[in-house]
């Protein structure tokens, strides 16, 4: 049942888009924000020790892998590492609807109120249409060969099917990277996002293999597409570069790119000057591969959307994006802790394209937020007491 009016205080209270706020009270009314305030409010319920953040935001998710209790092994060559993919969905004891269910607890339960969710099937939609949080639901293409005419013209008819979805799921699309995508279905999928307005996911610069085989048609990624007999002839007899792929992303009215491990000066400056893309960095996994240094202070400096992301649990231990927010502040201290939280919210929710009340908290919006519990008692600055909490993130919807 809504509560019509209801109030809750917080030992700090992080709106966003302005300070943090000590002992402050959120008060909501009718399910949204009405009010925020440190003066007291006696009424209130006194939520403890606690910080309320805006909504996290989980920008790349596998939740098919959530029945995992540790990533795939081992990790390299990278190949392989597909090959325990691939074995993983075809020897996994739940279906894939109770594994997505189970991905879609664990991201409630550790505060994720949006995530986006690479679909392989179709239990993605099912169980995330009716799940207590929202979603973009990317369909993942593969197709290396040039007639893909069925493949456009089912996920046509998928999209003018689901033109009244619910608002708290959209169904987008992604191919899937470089190596397993024709660039012909690559451009044929962005006239499809253009068409339906819809964002665009791809993993891109994710390894160097891939920089190897779209380059020079050769490396690890042809021995496994030979091996799979998949290989496409003289698909890329022209040199390609990860630019060429960013270009026909850019015509989309969204983009994502996923990873982005290996981005180059010239990617970066075209990403720059492109603001409807997007980078979704997922640190634990970039740490899993042993990839060298992201080039995440190259693309903030240069005013590139950064958002983060889990990957899955076949390259993470689990789908908080919290912990994510947790390892970088402990690897890359130079990044600034406001500039931490908005990756994990507000970045996130403007590369998937969600309304801007998912980015802050704000009077007249939604009241949801998510929680950070067990802040350091003695600890005086907000973003050191935030970034040193005990425990995880929960999430909260007061409007419901």
């Amino acid at each position: 049942m809504t509560r019509e009016r209801a109030a809750y205080r917080s030992r700090w209270l992080f709106p966003g888009d302005g300070p943090p706020l000590a002992q402050a009270t959120l008060i909501v009314e009718a399910g949204r924000i009405a009010h925020i305030t440190s003066r007291h409010v006696p009424e209130a319920v006194d939520l403890g020790n606690v910080a309320l953040i805006p909504p996290l935001v989980n920008t790349h998710a596998h939740l098919e892998f959530s029945h995992l209790t540790s990533p795939i092994a081992p990790a390299l060559p990278f190949p392989r590492w597909i090959d325990g993919v691939i074995a993983c969905r075809q020897t996994a004891d739940l279906s894939p609807r109770a594994r997505i269910e189970r991905g879609v607890n664990e991201l409630r339960e550790c505060g994720t109120h949006l995530v986006g969710e690479i679909a392989t099937s179709p239990a993605s939609v099912d169980v995330l249409a009716d799940a207590p949080l929202r979603s973009i639901v990317f369909r993942e293409i593969i197709g290396l060969f040039p007639d893909h005419r069925a493949v456009l013209a089912d996920l046509r008819n998928d999209f003018t099917a689901s033109a009244t979805d619910d608002t708290s799921m959209l169904r987008a699309l992604s191919p899937h990277a470089p190596y397993s995508v024709h660039p012909e279905l690559v451009e044929a999928l962005v006239d499809v996002a253009i068409e339906f307005d819809r964002p665009i996911a791809m993993h891109l610069a994710e390894t160097s293999g891939e920089l190897e085989l779209i380059a020079h048609a050769r490396g690890e990624f042809r021995e496994m597409l030979e091996r799979f007999q998949l290989w496409p002839g003289d698909l890329w007899r022209d040199r390609r570069r990860i630019l060429d792929y960013l270009t026909s992303l850019a015509r989309a009215p969204r983009g994502l790119v996923i990873h982005g491990n290996y981005l180059d000066d010239d990617d970066i400056e075209f990403l720059a000057e492109h603001p409807q893309l997007s980078v979704v960095y997922c640190p634990r996994t970039h740490a899993y591969f042993g990839h060298g240094p992201h080039p995440l202070p190259q693309l903030l400096a240069r005013g590139v959307n950064v958002a983060l992301g889990t990957d899955g649990r076949c390259s993470n231990p689990d789908l908080s994006v919290w912990n994510e927010v947790l390892f970088l502040r402990q690897h890359l201290p130079s990044i600034p802790p406001e500039t931490l939280l908005r990756m994990a919210t507000r970045s996130g929710a403007a590369a998937l394209g969600a309304p801007s009340s998912l980015g802050a908290l704000r009077v007249g919006d939604p009241a949801q937020f998510s929680i950070i519990h067990n802040l350091p008692p003695h600890e005086t600055d907000p973003y050191r007491a935030l970034l040193h909490a005990a425990t995880s993130a929960t999430s909260m919807d007061a409007g419901s």
